[in-house]
């Protein structure tokens, strides 16, 4: 795995990785280390949702297919709790193998700030992660 970023900005974010697969939160988590950010890792949308409350993220990266609460589900009570809260809405990319154009839009719908389909190259996420934080 390339990882070398260099000549690119430092993104020193903290980023909640929710995703069940732990090879998968494993690349991701050593991607986003690489590129600066300090990361924390949840295996299922309940695990997340009381990390999300413990601590303050600058971005969450969701896989969409989840055990037993989904990551639309995720994505739609985060984003009650910040309109609930008037708070800023946190950046969520999302992730999925899923290629259905159906699904993504119904992710965009639900407030999903950008959309990664897997699998992921190390760019990729360097390019949506910037993306996202510069809005």
């Amino acid at each position: 795995m390339n990882l070398n970023f260099r000549g690119k900005p430092t993104l020193s974010l903290k980023v909640l990785i929710v995703e069940d697969n732990q090879t998968n939160a494993f690349y991701a988590s050593r991607v986003l280390e690489r590129m600066g950010c300090r990361v924390v890792v949840a295996t299922t949308a309940e695990e997340a949702l009381l990390k999300y409350d413990r601590s303050e993220f600058e971005l969450i990266m969701l896989d969409i297919h989840l055990p037993k609460m989904d990551g639309l589900a995720f994505l739609k009570i985060i984003r009650q709790r910040e309109l609930e809260a008037g708070v800023a809405a946190c950046p969520i990319l999302v992730l999925t193998a899923d290629v259905l154009r159906s699904n993504r839009d119904d992710c965009l719908a639900a407030g999903a700030s950008g959309f990664l389909s897997k699998p992921i190259r190390p760019e990729q996420i360097y390019n949506a992660v910037s993306r996202v934080m510069s809005h």
